[in-house]
């Protein structure tokens, strides 16, 4: 694996003030990073091309969601029956046997973290562009360097898309887009 993978690990892991060893593996399939739930070391694997398409901006993002979910989903809950709550939620979301009321709350749970996590990648990454190039790459598969141009048009644009669907439902409720809006905007 190409050296400044484990530099940009160590700079999100210093951010975070994460002292745990961290251990890091390329992995097939589609491009993305996940955090496998270890007590006393923190393991993410890379899938996909993720290496060869970001960059220091969105891989201190990618780190820190990824250690962000280790800090905040696990440390935290060990030896709780909490622990498998929260490791399940999307689990319970997706298991047609549950009731709905438990099924939406597996989402809410789930969501919950992934939220958290991004909120620990934008702390590693020094600020909002990295965790946005991140995503934007993951999604349309151009190299993150390529994208650096594009934040402030592609937070207006979701901006925008977010005002329009809040006013066609008459919704008045604060929701993660108002936060992430009102703090980046």
């Amino acid at each position: 694996m190409a050296p400044e993978i484990f530099r940009w690990s160590e700079m999100a892991a210093r951010a975070l003030g994460l002292a745990k060893p961290v251990e890091i593996y390329q992995a097939a399939g589609e491009d993305n990073a996940t955090n496998h739930t270890c007590e006393s070391v923190v393991f993410v694997s890379l899938q996909g091309r993720l290496i060869s398409s970001l960059d220091e901006g969105s891989f201190l993002a990618l780190f820190g969601h990824e250690y962000g979910h280790h800090i905040a989903h696990t440390s935290p809950f060990v030896g709780t029956t909490r622990l498998a709550a929260i490791r399940f939620g999307s689990s319970i979301a997706c298991d047609p046997s549950l009731s709905s009321d438990l099924r939406v709350l597996g989402s809410r749970v789930a969501m919950a973290k992934e939220i958290t996590a991004d909120r620990f990648g934008v702390i590693a990454a020094g600020g909002i562009d990295g965790a946005v190039r991140l995503m934007m790459s993951i999604i349309t598969g151009l190299p993150a360097e390529r994208l650096t141009k594009d934040i402030h048009a592609y937070l207006a644009q979701a901006r925008a898309i977010f005002d329009d669907a809040k006013a066609k439902t008459g919704s008045s409720a604060k929701s993660v887009g108002e936060f992430w809006f009102g703090k980046f905007s």
